[in-house]
Order: C-alpha cells, then structure tokens, then sequence
C-alpha cells in the first residue's frame, strides 16, 4: 500500500473538482526559484474557504451554499404546490446526487465544543438518526430548518453528505477469479464460524430480500443493524454485495449497516458491526469529503477495527485508473494562496514543464451543481515537517492543496 495513501486504500491523489475554487489574477507569468518576489501568481475568489490574498470581509458561513441554494429550492416548490399538496409530485431538488428524501437531507456537521451539546440542538429542530462520531454529528435535517442552523452556537460547520457506491455493470465472477471455488474444496473451508459486514445503500429497500433468501442466493438470518430510512433512491446494493460473500463463503453469516446516512454513521456503523462480531467487514461507498492525505472519521473507524483482529476492505479498486499518481515533481513556479509562496507540481514528466491537470467530461456529462470545470493545479508544500505530521515525509508525499482554475 502506498504511504501517502489513507487507510481506506483510496487513490494516491484523486482530483475532487472544485476543492478551492480560484482565479489566475495575474497577467504576468510565473516565475521560477531563482527569480526574485515570488509568486507572480495571485489566488482570488477563495473567500467561501476564508483563504486569499487578503483577509475576508465578512465571516465565513456555519452553511455551505449547497444547502442554502437546496432550501431556496424546497422553498419554490413549496410555493408552488401550496393548496395543492394531495396531486403535487414529490420535490425533486435539481441536485441530483444530494442526499434528499422527502422534505428532508443528510447532513454532516463538525460540532463546536461538545458534539453531544450540537447533537441535542439538533434533535430539537426535528432531526432524525442523529450520530455522534468523534467531533462529527450526522442527521437527517427538515429542509426548512437550514438557515437556522447558522443561530446554533454548537455548529461549527454542516455541508451535504455527498456519497456514491460503486455499482458493477455486469455480473461478479469474483468466485472463481479469487479461485474461492478451488480453496473450498482444496482446504475444506466454507466461511463457517465468521460473521462478515456489509457496509452500503441498503439491503431491503426494494423488497427482494425474501426472494433471494427462497432462491439461495442470500443466506437466511442476515442481521440488519441499520437500514438506510427513507429508502428514498436506494439501489439495495448491499443485498448484492452479500449474495456475491455467499457465493465465495456460502457459510459465513453476515450482517448490514447502511453507510448513507452521513459519515459520523458510516464510521460508528464500522464500530457497531465489529462489535457485533464481524470479523471481516467491507464497503463500496465513498464519501467526497473524506480527506485523502490524513485520516478522517471513517480511516479512523477502520484503524480501530483492525486493532480489535478485524479485516477490512474497501472497494477503491473500482475506480481502476480514474485516479492521478504521482510523486512530486518540482516545477519551479510558485503560487501565492495567502500563506507565502507555494510550489507547484509538474505533471509533465517530459522537456517541458506544465503545472495543470487536464479534466475531460464525457458529451452529456457533468459535474456536481455549482462546482466549475476547468483543468486543476496541484500545489506541494514544501515546507519542512510539514510531511512528518502526518507521517510521510516531505519528499515523498508534502502536504497538498488542490486548486482549480476556472476558464
């Protein structure tokens, strides 16, 4: 495994659009290291982040503008179906991959102060599957209660709980690709004794579980610790993770936990099935704000199962090659985020130098609502001991800041 890898085995750099939004504000071009006063390039429209040339003039919001533009949103279609709720369709938000049943949203928090304390005020507004993790609180929120959730003293952030699994097109022939088929036979083992967890979407939403059960391909007695609630757009791709364990252990038993219902869940879900006594636990969900270069709440769930004798496993092989690896590569141009200059990274290993990462978008594709497109600059930081704090050092890994351009 890498180092500078999470624990999750997500991918070395996987480039999240939109992680700071900036501007060339410079005409001039960039300068090299031996070349005096840099940078010559000047980062701006970075105020959403509280990053810049220059301080803020007002302070950065509790709510990010995601949920703010959704309750816009939710307000226009209540305006809209007033008086006429029993033949009004269901909301839609234009937000395709936001986490929205009903009226309501998933949301992740980082709590200021006493995560229990935001967890109260949170339950007071109506909130639903409050869960604590470390400093982070997950729930689902009312829609129309976001804009009051800038009043809690307790709340020091919320955004959306962006996730996504990782659905196979076609069907596994994992069996006997792994060769499972052969060890059964070979050594007499079939899984029996081992509980395994399944972390994802749901397991019954869709209401096939009794079926495959019939069929034989479920086990009977699945332990479901979490279901996903509302199963408002889910894919029940949990039940097909389970059936492909029991084919390759047809007798191990197995138990569920939902991982959709924000990231404080998703890792006490990794806790709650360990504790359960599941002995290898796996998962295809992704949550786009898990940090890549140091553990968050979900890595560090991990790291505590591991050291109870479970195997974890997690499904970053999905994504085959949609990632970027690389060591860094100096480019002799430096950049100014507002904390001095910055040196950025070189992803021509050719003659020549090129400090932008080209994106390309399918023709009908798209990206997240309000995230813009544009090629990315990765910047090394490469000040002393900066790697070492989170283990790596600096000439291996840094620590990065990735910056798109907006075209």
């Amino acid at each position: 495994m890498n180092t500078c890898r999470e624990k999750r085995s997500r991918p070395f750099l996987h480039l999240v659009l939109g992680a700071v939004t900036c501007v060339l504000g410079s005409t001039a071009p960039p300068i090299s290291a031996q070349d005096a006063g840099p940078p010559a390039i000047q980062l701006r429209g970075v105020e959403n982040l509280g990053i810049g040339t220059s301080a803020p003039k007002v302070p950065m919001a509790k709510v990010s503008a995601h949920l703010l533009a959704l309750y816009a949103e939710y307000q226009a279609y209540l305006k809209q179906t007033s008086g006429k709720r029993a033949v009004a369709p269901a909301f839609q938000s234009s937000n395709t991959i936001a986490p929205v049943a009903g009226g309501s949203v998933v949301i992740d928090m980082a709590a200021w102060g006493d995560p229990e304390a935001l967890a109260a005020d949170l339950r007071a507004l109506g909130a639903d599957k409050v869960t604590v993790f470390g400093r982070m609180v997950s729930a689902r929120v009312l829609i129309t209660v976001i804009p009051g959730l800038n009043d809690l003293s307790t709340l020091q952030f919320a955004r959306a709980a962006y996730a996504a699994t990782h659905v196979g097109a076609v069907t596994s022939q994992g069996d006997a690709a792994m060769r499972a088929d052969i060890g059964r036979t070979a050594f007499g083992v079939d899984g029996t004794g081992i509980l395994v967890g399944t972390l994802s979407d749901s397991y019954d939403c869709l209401g096939g579980a009794a079926a495959g059960v019939a069929s034989g391909d479920l086990p009977a007695g699945v332990t479901v610790l979490d279901e996903l609630s509302p199963c408002t757009g889910a894919m029940d791709e949990g039940r097909a993770m389970i059936e492909i364990i029991h084919d390759v252990a047809p007798g191990a038993s197995q138990a569920f936990h939902t991982a959709f219902e924000g990231q404080a869940s998703f890792a006490q879900g990794i806790i709650d099935l360990a504790n359960a006594g599941a002995k290898v636990i796996n998962d295809d969900v992704i949550f786009f704000a898990e940090p890549f270069y140091q553990d968050g709440i979900i890595a560090q769930a991990v790291n505590t199962v591991k050291g109870m004798g479970v195997a974890y496993f997690s499904s970053s092989g999905n994504d085959d090659r949609q990632a970027y690896e690389s060591p860094f590569r100096p480019s002799g141009l430096f950049v100014n985020i507002g904390r001095g200059p910055e040196e950025a990274h070189d992803f021509d290993p050719g003659a020549g130098v090129d400090f932008c990462q080209q994106v390309t978008i399918p023709v009908g594709g798209g990206a997240h609502p309000g995230l813009p497109m544009g090629p990315a600059l990765l910047l090394g930081q490469r000040r002393a001991g900066l790697g070492e704090r989170h283990g790596h050092p600096p000439d291996q890994c840094g620590l990065y800041r990735l910056c798109q351009r907006q075209l």
